[in-house]
């Protein structure tokens, strides 16, 4: 310690210097290390007396539990002993109980109606989550997105913004929060009343493909829902993981499995999802195929289209129940959560339109603007409208005809009057 010392520069020239006698700044990239060094052997000896989980460590956060008061008071006595030989002190202020033998000078007692906060997490005095925190989440959400929509960014940075400001932060809490899936797709609405009110995002064009990436069409915003997935799926893989050498993890699966959580179910919820869903590519083709029908009903196809009409008709139908024996792992889950996008816009007429389906069209120049572009947010929500065929609002007359709707199908090809 006596050799420690600090330099103090100022334009590059060294003004003056400290040095160090006891302990070190905080601040300084030791000081988390060092504290997790101090704080390792607790744990260590809490472990010792008990095979089953009696605390949760994180740096300076510390949750003691047991099965009795007694059993609670000796672990809080052996935490203030180990603590004091440390040189540490327990703030009481932020220290509660909800046993009376546990109050004293170190702990207050909780109140039936009060509840705390751990990591983030808000719980009541039994230790069962609120809907606190949730409500913190979405507000959380909300709120960083409404203020990165009120900057200047442009809409590609825009998007890389929202996925990685606001919507991450729903990873930290995916399976640590029972989110259920109504749950992650009112939040997914939410956000993007957010961009319809800043005209991020148009009311009439595709939203599946707002969440679809850039590269293929679309305009590459996280999917709440899709994400909470991700991160439920990935959580899930670390445990069963480190079970094979972890007894910890091994009484978190058992717990998650005996309670029947959203976390111990996720595999099986996905491979029911997505076990049907067809994959891009054969979507990508029924679409074509019904584009081409619907244009033959109306006109006469040139002979390479009506070739190309009996091929794809002639094409056997892909299945994927072979899939269920496959390994999911997060790249074939992504793959079938962009293809389920996908489907749903094959199912809007106007909207699927904008999907290309068709090999002679160049993906990486019909999508060079939504990647490099430099175009605002605004416009790009305009330019997409104007793709997804969705210009006006529903029930708006052509102002020529006064007949057909005014829609981009019908101006470009059916008003007789222009």
């Amino acid at each position: 310690m006596s050799n420690w010392s600090i330099h103090i520069k100022h334009r590059r020239k060294t003004i003056g210097e400290i040095q160090l006698t006891k302990g070190i700044l905080q601040g300084d990239s030791l000081s988390p290390l060092l504290f997790v060094l101090v704080m390792e052997p607790l744990s260590r000896q809490l472990n010792s007396d008990s095979r089953e989980t009696n605390h949760l460590l994180y740096v300076d956060d510390i949750k003691l539990m047991a099965d009795t008061e007694v059993g609670l008071k000796q672990l809080l006595r052996k935490t203030i002993q180990h603590t004091g030989a440390m040189g540490l002190e327990i703030n009481r202020d932020k220290s509660a109980t909800n046993t009376p033998q546990c109050e004293g000078e170190y702990t207050k007692l909780l109140r039936e109606e009060e509840g705390y906060k751990y990591l983030g997490v808000y719980e009541d005095r039994d230790s069962q989550q609120t809907k606190e925190t949730k409500e913190t989440v979405t507000a959380k959400i909300l709120k960083r997105v409404e203020r990165l929509c009120d900057s200047s960014l442009n809409a590609r940075n825009l998007t890389h913004a929202i996925n990685e400001f606001a919507i991450s932060v729903i990873n930290y809490y995916a399976g640590l929060v029972e989110y259920t899936e109504s749950e992650a797709r009112e939040l997914d609405k939410k956000i993007r009343s957010v961009l319809l009110r800043k005209k991020v995002h148009e009311k009439g064009a595709a939203t599946e493909r707002l969440y679809l990436p850039r590269r293929e069409n679309g305009r590459g915003l996280r999917n709440v829902e899709n994400q909470t997935e991700l991160a439920m799926l990935g959580l899930w893989e670390h445990l069963q993981r480190r079970s094979e050498r972890s007894d910890e993890c091994k009484r978190v699966i058992a717990t998650e499995e005996r309670r029947s959580t959203p976390l111990a179910k996720i595999k099986e919820t996905l491979l029911v999802k997505y076990n049907e869903t067809k994959t891009q590519a054969v979507l990508r083709r029924d679409t074509r195929r019904a584009i081409l029908e619907e244009y033959r009903g109306r006109a006469a196809l040139s002979k390479e289209e009506e070739d190309e009409l009996q091929s794809l008709k002639d094409t056997t139908q892909e299945t994927d129940a072979d899939l269920i024996n496959q390994r999911w792992g997060r790249r074939q889950i992504v793959e079938r959560q962009k293809a389920e996008l996908v489907r749903k816009i094959t199912e809007k007429v106007l909207h699927r339109k904008s999907l290309i389906t068709t090999d002679y069209i160049d993906t990486v120049d019909a999508t060079l603007w939504l990647r490099h572009g430099n175009q605002s947010p605004q416009a790009e929500a305009r330019l997409v409208g104007v793709q997804d065929r969705n210009i006006v609002r529903t029930g708006k007359k052509c102002p020529h005809c006064r007949k057909g709707a005014l829609a981009v199908e019908h101006l470009a090809t059916k008003c007789t009057t222009q």
